[in-house]
């Protein structure tokens, strides 16, 4: 894991230093109809920043805590997801135990809990339709490293089959600067990366 990790940030470190109209114009996310049709602001955070994330952002894993089930299948339309990320280099190698997080967050959806640190994810989890952005998750269950649970944006062009075959992904994350994040555009991933994806 560690592997392909690094070899995603030297392609894309390769790539940002002679990216062309053709490479900016991919990298970009646009707004789906549908947000546009509702005048939809919860996710303007996104669209607003990801030239900061583009220009800026640190490459790591994020691991899908729940998405709209139309993404695990061929489709057209873009829609919004829940994923857990670190910045700890635990992950790097661990990325296993970052679906043990994400599956921790999960299994709160439609449970009563009282404990204020749990019930924002709980809520936010159940509801589907809140959007929570750079959240720390409580260390008791991230084993006392730093995860954070945050809102993205699936843009199925950024995905090496259009929509999501596997739970996790490499993501480009700026905290200190921005919440937004977003996924690493698969065509900056390792070649070991895609065809896992593939499988």
């Amino acid at each position: 894991m560690k592997n392909i990790i690094s070899e995603c940030r030297k392609n894309y470190e390769e790539r940002k230093l002679k990216f062309n109209y053709f490479d900016r114009r991919y990298n970009k996310l646009k707004k789906p109809n549908w947000i546009k049709k509702n005048d939809d602001s919860r996710f303007e955070c996104i669209y607003d920043e990801q030239e900061l994330l583009i220009n800026k952002g640190k490459i790591v894993y994020g691991r899908i805590v729940q998405a709209n089930a139309s993404l695990f299948q061929p489709g057209i339309f873009d829609s919004p997801a829940g994923i857990v990320f670190s910045e700890d280099y635990y992950f790097n190698e661990h990325v296993n135990q970052l679906s043990k997080v994400a599956n921790s967050l999960y299994a709160l959806k439609n449970k009563q809990i009282e404990d204020e640190k749990l019930k924002i994810f709980t809520d936010a989890i159940t509801d589907e339709t809140t959007a929570l952005y750079n959240v720390q998750v409580p260390k008791l269950i991230t084993s006392n490293i730093a995860v954070f649970y945050t809102t993205i944006m699936v843009h199925r062009k950024h995905l090496p089959a259009r929509y999501l075959k596997l739970n996790w992904f490499p993501v480009l994350v700026l905290p200190t600067q921005t919440k937004a994040v977003m996924i690493l555009p698969s065509k900056y991933w390792s070649k070991q990366l895609k065809k896992i994806w593939k499988i």
